[in-house]
């Protein structure tokens, strides 16, 4: 949700500080995927398509990677159902979150 933008990035910018992420403008499947593996799940190029390989840290940040919004009605109706489930990144991710970019990384 949006109150967690105002601690998402100081932690990833002290990621960086700390070297666990080189730059901001680092792509980020290399930093996603061998998490998304280790629970057996799909790559994020196997989730989307090409577009994902140039999504960077950065684009994330500033919500400028072209990945649709997942809180659309599908998630809303399974919320309000399952009011006391938390869905984790990897329910969203899969069942969620559109595999199609709503505009190329970066651009708007």
């Amino acid at each position: 949700g949006s109150i967690t933008k105002m601690f998402t990035a100081p932690a990833v910018l002290q990621l960086v500080e700390a070297g666990a992420i080189h730059s901001l403008d680092d792509p980020i499947v290399p930093y996603v995927d061998p998490f998304l593996q280790a629970n057996g799940v799909k790559s994020l190029e196997e989730h989307f398509d090409s577009f994902i390989q140039n999504v960077t840290v950065h684009h994330l940040l500033h919500m400028q990677s072209g990945i649709s919004d997942y809180d659309g009605e599908a998630y809303a109706r399974d919320q309000f159902a399952n009011k006391s489930k938390d869905f984790s990144p990897i329910e969203i991710l899969e069942n969620y979150v559109s595999p199609h970019s709503s505009y190329a990384p970066g651009t708007k």
